[in-house]
């Protein structure tokens, strides 16, 4: 395990600041505004202390904005045909490639939504649970991709992949080629093979098992259908179990907003296949309520009978204790501000 992560390679996208007209324009203006500050005229120089404040900060934003792009995006992921196919098929799912065949990063281009490198999963997350999901005699670690994994198992087919990109032919059932080099109807570098039943991203479930049942029976190859039933780590039970349930794709709103549309005839368990992780916040219909902790590593929420609107909202502590201590600091620096000015009328 060590030596396969040692040959992980990880290429960061390089910046590349630069000066620009507006940016000399800013610092020449605030060389002059301090080069005019007079001797002695204190309220004068606080003033133009401000004006230089200002500047700065004005200046600070046209550079993170307009003058510090990333590398632009034909420069690191050309745009292949390959590219085209995933782009056009893979919408709210996720890929699974050979490994050398995409770079790791490209999952980036799809927005987080690959299980090798860049991904809203995180590896360590899963590390437990994937070694089900891996033929007799694979390892978890070295045989993670298309060739070592079983397909068909109900715990690779959780982590919601439509498509597979291979640099070989792969012979699977329930795979179809889409695309590749040859014997497929279109055209691409690599062939692609499109899930005919891929697991939804979002599902409801009228039964839920403690998850340490459900892995005994994984570690014993029993049968397990996670459409049907949900390992939980805590006890949780419809009083009137649902018949019929219709869930919409998950609407991903940047990468800290998630909304999903529900109606169920009965009480039943939402589940969204994203990693669960402390910060993470469920409201439904406005009314915010529990997050569970589903099938190891993802999120889920109760849900009664009715149409209901679910948001999954990213909202640590941290974050909301970083903006109270901001508040408070910005609020003794104003009244610092004001008591100096009336003491230097008072003295005057």
């Amino acid at each position: 395990e060590r030596l396969a992560l040692r040959e992980v390679r990880v290429s960061a996208l390089a910046r590349r600041p630069g000066w620009s007209v507006a940016t000399l324009l800013f610092s020449i203006a605030a060389l002059v505004l301090v080069a005019l500050l007079p001797a002695g005229a204190s309220a004068r120089a606080g003033k133009l202390a401000w004006c230089i404040v200002a500047l700065c900060a004005a200046q600070g934003v046209w550079f993170a904005a307009r003058q510090n792009p990333a590398v632009p995006r034909a420069e690191v992921f050309p745009p292949t045909r390959t590219e085209a196919v995933l782009a056009r098929e893979l919408g709210v799912h996720r890929y699974f490639a050979d490994p050398l065949v995409l770079p790791p990063s490209t999952g980036l281009v799809r927005g987080l939504r690959s299980i090798q490198g860049y991904d809203g999963l995180d590896v360590a997350a899963f590390n437990e649970l994937r070694r089900y999901a891996m033929k007799p005699g694979v390892h978890a670690l070295l045989g993670w991709h298309p060739r070592g994994v079983d397909l068909e198992h109900p715990v690779f087919r959780l982590f919601g992949v439509k498509l597979l990109v291979l640099a070989e032919p792969l012979a699977e059932r329930g795979w179809q080629l889409i695309a590749g080099p040859r014997g497929a109807a279109e055209h691409a570098e690599c062939f692609v093979y499109r899930a005919e039943a891929p697991l939804p991203r979002a599902f409801c479930v009228a039964r839920a098992t403690p998850i340490a049942e459900i892995g005994a029976r994984l570690a014993a190859r029993g049968a397990w259908d996670p459409l049907f039933e949900a390992a939980v780590e805590r006890p949780w039970t419809a009083a009137r179990p649902f018949e019929r349930a219709q869930v919409s794709e998950p609407r991903f709103v940047g990468n800290g907003e998630v909304r999903v549309d529900a109606e169920l005839d009965g009480d039943g368990l939402l589940v969204l296949t994203e990693q669960y992780f402390p910060g993470w916040t469920v409201a439904v219909d406005g009314v915010e309520r529990e997050l569970l902790q589903v099938d190891a590593i993802f999120r889920g929420v109760a849900l009664a009978a009715g149409r209901h609107e679910v948001v999954f909202r990213y909202a640590p502590r941290s974050l909301r204790n970083g903006l109270v201590l901001a508040a408070i600091g910005a609020a003794l620096a104003l009244a610092a501000c004001a008591w100096l000015r009336v003491r230097s009328r008072t003295a005057n």
